[in-house]
């Protein structure tokens, strides 16, 4: 029985892994943070705009490999 558990237990986390990883890289690629951005009035200078984007992880000028690399780093300490 505890192995059924712990086969069970290991089939959530792996699903729950994919998931997460699955949803991130969806948003990435639809989401267009910088048009949020450029978007207000008066518009930030591209300085700003690039270093508010860097912080939060979201610069799309980063390959999405890079960028989900650091996100599932930051998602592992932080539990």
């Amino acid at each position: 029985m505890a192995t059924f558990m712990v086969r069970r237990l290991a089939n959530h986390a792996a699903l729950a892994v994919l998931a997460a990883s699955l949803g991130y890289l969806l948003a990435a690629a639809a989401l267009d943070p910088r048009a949020g951005l450029e978007d207000r009035a008066p518009r930030p200078p591209e300085s700003v705009i690039d270093a508010r984007l860097g912080a939060l992880n979201l610069d799309d000028r980063t390959p999405l490999a890079e960028r989900y690399l650091t996100w599932a780093a930051a998602s592992r300490t932080v539990t």
